[in-house]
């Protein structure tokens, strides 16, 4: 993000540092202020309501050209002091880190000391790992490798998931001045302004091309990738570099600010995670920013630039640095310390705390620290009559000072890190030796009577899989389309035998939970099994056209040109499945029928019992903090909002199969059951138990005539 220092219309190189001149603050360009605000406030609303504001997202892309322009403006101004590249370069990175450093290694400070304090361990390797990426600013690489979906992000992200924005502006901070430094040094003053918008054109079309092909082959790596977002920044630094961009025309720059606010608005509107993004998607918030900087801060007296400069947006955009660094963690730290859930009161009381947070934030510590905590000047500073200064030493206590803090939370993070992983590579060994040899009276077992265990117990002492690596126990998602994609991922598992039945397996992931079990079940009455899944897409027959909609008209197209002897369907039971995936019982049913009308059998399988709809949102965190039995909850409750039995109702031809007293029994549902743990979250079966579930799903399946 662009830190919050006051933007000044020229800074004259000729003012002494610590003189009146330079303690005045400089007028400030009203409408980036703005634009810094219109960013801030969708990226915390859209990740405080992200169904509302669906593509709040785009802020990030709004900073980034603001960060673009600002950056390659101040560059530029010190190259015509006459300064070495290496006297500019390390003014410009000790102005960095006065004003970026302080604020963001304050709140991974904070935000390690709570989590050691008051956050179960069983998050530890996921957050610790974070913040020492955070720190480094790898953090959006760090995501890109474990196939983060940013815009899928809910329950479990970490709290500094954030910081991959910052990470991709630091990398770019490291490579764009040597850049623009290089070019200039190397060009005579009456073509380097050819060779800079050469450069920066390079920039943009690189990037931009780069950008549109991989986010095209995958959206979750290209989301982070720092090559993907460059010409984002290039955008602003054209307006930098090229002056006649900036309309001076009071009407024509009334109508760009219009047209760019309209452009940010549309995308926040209009998208949602479901768009693949940054590609040619980013270029409407994009090129709106663009519009909006170029437009100035004057304009008719119709435009919407006077409205831009009253004092609460500029108030917002002057903290905008300190809310979004504050905002995320809050999000995502207070319902687990406090143990709530995120209702609409704490949303908004996350909203207020955040902005006084912020202004306490700006006002005590990026404000200090930018003008008086550390030097100002490092290598090259200028002096009063324009020329360089010799080399001035006071500039390396800056980098120390941030070397030391960035250290300090690397070791406490780091310490953290590794005082979990020992344990959590005991846990994998034992959930491996699990997968290969099933101990007796595991799981499921120990609910059949006639199996012996009813009196015995399991075998095994210890939870598998341990709520440590309990996340990791869900092994078929790579044969599960993302939410952000439309087009169809086959799985086939089973037998290939030629008079083998054929299957399709179809639904979200709460279909997906189930392929454990029916791969047991299709290895025993020869099935061969075939995958249609998509991550929060339940099988419907809906009028949808995003990529949910698209993905069950492909589906079902394809299933009418194919004929299977057995649909097993599955969705999640949730009271926001409509909202989710544009569901509803009838819109399940009607895609049912047409599925049997094809002579197809299928075999709706009832959701299993879900703990968040009971109020526990992480199983395993519950399970590793307290004991298993704390961790009951209501069998009633657990089961509101499924969409099966309804939907079934409709269709009398369709099978229904209900194991609910796998999971519950007397109208209480365990956490765990036989040794096992039965969820890997607050909604998703575990591996593990569903492997134990062989043998009763086939006994459910017996009286059902496949084919």
């Amino acid at each position: 993000m662009t830190e919050n220092q006051p933007v000044a219309i020229k800074t004259p190189p000729e003012t002494p540092p610590g003189s009146a001149e330079a303690k005045k603050v400089p007028p400030l360009l009203t409408h980036i202020q703005a634009l810094r605000a219109i960013a801030v406030l969708l990226v915390v609303l859209y990740h405080l309501w992200p169904r509302r504001l669906t593509g709040g997202y785009v802020g990030v892309d709004v900073f980034f050209v603001i960060s673009g322009y600002l950056m390659t403006a101040h560059i530029l101004r010190g190259t015509a002091s006459g300064r070495s590249i290496g006297a500019g370069l390390n003014d410009f990175y000790i102005r960095r880190i006065r004003r970026i450093l302080p604020a963001s290694l304050f709140v991974l400070f904070v935000i390690t000391i709570v989590t050691l304090v008051a956050v179960s361990r069983i998050e530890w390797e996921q957050y610790f790992r974070g913040i020492v990426a955070a720190t480094l600013y790898v953090e959006n690489w760090s995501l890109a490798a474990s196939s983060t979906d940013y815009l899928a992000a809910g329950v479990g992200a970490s709290p500094v998931q954030h910081f991959w924005s910052l990470s991709v502006e630091e990398q770019f901070y490291l490579v764009w001045p040597v850049l623009l430094l290089v070019v200039s040094a190397c060009f005579a003053a009456r073509v380097r302004q050819r060779a800079v918008i050469g450069l920066v054109t390079l920039l943009i079309a690189g990037s931009l091309t780069y950008s549109v092909f991989s986010t095209h082959a995958d959206p979750k790596f290209a989301y982070f990738d720092t090559l993907a977002r460059l010409w984002e920044f290039g955008i602003g630094g054209i307006l930098a570099v090229v002056p006649w961009m900036l309309v001076k025309n009071k009407t024509a720059a009334a109508i760009l600010a219009y047209l760019g606010l309209a452009a940010i608005a549309a995308s926040a509107l209009l998208y949602s995670g479901a768009t693949e993004f940054p590609g040619y998607a980013a270029l409407l918030p994009v090129v709106g920013t663009a519009l909006v900087i170029a437009s100035g801060q004057t304009s008719a007296a119709w435009g919407p630039q006077r409205v831009m400069a009253i004092r609460p947006i500029q108030f917002i955009g002057d903290i905008s640095y300190s809310m979004y660094l504050w905002h995320w963690p809050m999000i995502v730290l207070v319902p687990v310390v406090a143990g709530i859930s995120l209702s609409t009161p704490v949303r908004l009381g996350i909203f207020v705390v955040t902005v006084a947070l912020s202004w306490v934030s700006k006002t005590f510590l990026e404000d200090p620290f930018r003008r008086g905590f550390l030097p100002r000047r490092g290598v090259g500073s200028a002096s009063t009559s324009g020329a360089p200064r010799q080399a001035n030493r006071r500039g390396w206590p800056v980098y120390l000072a941030a070397l030391g803090a960035m250290t300090v939370i690397v070791s406490l993070a780091g310490a953290g890190w590794l005082s979990i992983s020992g344990q959590m590579a005991q846990a994998r060994d034992l959930l491996s030796a699990t997968e290969a040899s099933t101990p007796a009276c595991f799981g499921a077992e120990v609910l059949d009577g006639s199996s012996g265990c009813g009196t015995g117990g399991p075998t095994l002492t210890q939870v598998v899989p341990d709520p440590l690596v309990a996340s990791e126990d869900f092994p078929y998602d790579v044969c599960q389309q993302r939410a952000s994609r439309s087009d169809i991922i086959n799985c086939s598992f089973g037998s290939d035998d030629p008079s083998a039945k054929s299957v399709a397996l179809i639904g979200d992931s709460h279909a997906t939970q189930w392929l454990p079990a029916l791969i047991g079940v299709a290895d025993q009455r020869n099935w061969h099994i075939t995958t249609y899944l998509m991550s929060g897409c339940a099988f419907a027959a809906s009028d949808s056209q995003d990529k949910c909609g698209q993905w069950n008209s492909a589906v079902r197209q394809e299933l009418a040109g194919h004929h299977y002897d057995a649909a097993v369907v599955s969705a999640r039971g949730a009271s926001s499945l409509a909202e989710e995936s544009g569901s509803s019982s009838a819109s399940l049913a009607r895609a049912w029928q047409e599925v049997i009308d094809q002579g197809t059998t299928v075999i709706a399988i009832r959701d299993v019992p879900q703990p968040e709809n009971a109020g526990i949102h992480n199983v395993p965190a519950c399970v590793f903090d307290n004991s298993a039995s704390a961790c009951s909850f209501s069998e009633e409750k657990a089961e509101r909002y499924d969409l099966i039995p309804a939907a079934a109702a409709l269709v009398p031809e369709a099978k229904m199969v209900d194991m609910s007293r796998y999971f519950c029994t007397s109208g209480t549902c365990d956490a765990v059951i036989g040794s096992v743990l039965v969820y890997l979250d607050g909604n998703h079966m575990t591996a593990t138990y569903a492997r134990s579930l062989v043998d009763p799903l086939l006994g459910e399946l017996a009286p059902i005539a496949v084919g």
